[in-house]
């Protein structure tokens, strides 16, 4: 006998993945990702940067922010800074992962960005660039030369 609660598939049987399937992209992500600041003004810390009136903050908010790079140890706020900029600034965001995405996918980004307007921007995140081969890093290099990729 089957319970009010289950779902049940097309044959009347009961559905194991339908429950989840229903379920919002927003409640499957973890719940550190859920809990993350999306605004500067929910940040805590930090205020030497993104604090009122900063510099990083004011380029933000006029969506003309060029090259940075955010440097500190786990846990101090790096990926949750690159989000809010990426929800603050009107350019495509796009993150890489410099431990698990190679020089391939790194071309395909600035090759994208290459082909958009002009006035559009790309604001490329690299996380784990301290993990990555000091190889791959060195690949990387002429991506801070190129003028359509930030």
């Amino acid at each position: 006998m089957r319970s009010k609660t289950q779902r049940s598939g097309k044959d009347g049987q009961a559905d194991l993945f339908s429950v989840g399937s229903k379920r919002s992209v927003v409640q499957r992500e973890p719940l550190a990702e859920r809990m993350r600041p999306h605004t500067f003004a929910q940040f805590a810390g930090q205020e030497h940067l993104i604090g009122e009136g900063r510099l990083l903050r004011r380029a933000v908010e006029a969506d003309r922010l060029g090259s940075i790079i955010l440097h500190g140890p786990p846990g101090t706020g790096k990926t949750t800074i690159a989000n809010i900029i990426a929800n603050e600034t009107k350019a495509r965001f796009v993150t890489l992962n410099a431990v698990l995405d190679g020089v391939k996918e790194l071309r395909e980004v600035v090759d994208a960005a290459e082909k958009q307007f002009s006035d559009e921007k790309t604001l490329l995140f690299v996380d784990y660039v301290q993990k990555s081969e000091v190889v791959q890093s060195r690949r990387m290099d002429h991506l801070y030369r190129n003028p359509h990729c930030h």
